[in-house]
């Protein structure tokens, strides 16, 4: 089970997986059933649900193939038409904001991590190397159908 959206579905298939579309709320019954073999997510959203607890959710694998983003979005021509001094509270209540996100998040991760362990679940570690040879193409040509090529790179540059 995963998103199904273009690039996530051509990325799976590349590894030979079949993506399947299963309602959130279904997961756990299809994990457990097998009528899905697997699921992408991260600890903190699979163990609040007790997914694996299942038959097929109990294996871990960390790709680290997916990182979620969030962003705050505002107009810009109202932006534009603060003052410095508001354009500054915004910027600094956001970056306070992102600071306080992570923790929270990077906490609900260790705790989630560590009850899927507890309650039985086995992490596996693999060479992430051939999921990112598979991904950069894939990358690539959605980079240039976007014309955002100079964007990918420097989220590239920024991972390395």
């Amino acid at each position: 089970r995963t998103q199904m959206s273009g690039v996530v579905a051509d990325f799976w298939k590349q590894t030979g997986a079949i993506p399947t579309q299963v309602a959130w709320g279904e997961l756990y019954q299809a994990l457990q059933q097998g009528i899905v073999d697997c699921a992408e997510n991260d600890y903190t959203n699979f163990s609040l649900l007790d997914h694996h607890k299942t038959v097929n959710g109990k294996f871990i694998t960390e790709t680290e193939h997916d990182f979620t983003t969030r962003f705050v979005l505002m107009n810009g021509r109202k932006f534009d038409a603060l003052t410095d001094q508001q354009k500054e509270w915004i910027t600094e209540a956001l970056k306070q904001a992102t600071a306080e996100e992570r923790k929270i998040t990077y906490g609900m991760l260790s705790k989630s991590k560590e009850k899927v362990i507890a309650d039985g679940g086995t992490v596996n570690s693999i060479d992430k190397a051939p999921f990112i040879a598979i991904a950069v193409p894939i990358q690539d040509k959605l980079a240039e159908k976007l014309a955002i090529q100079d964007l990918v790179e420097k989220v590239r540059a920024a991972g390395k």
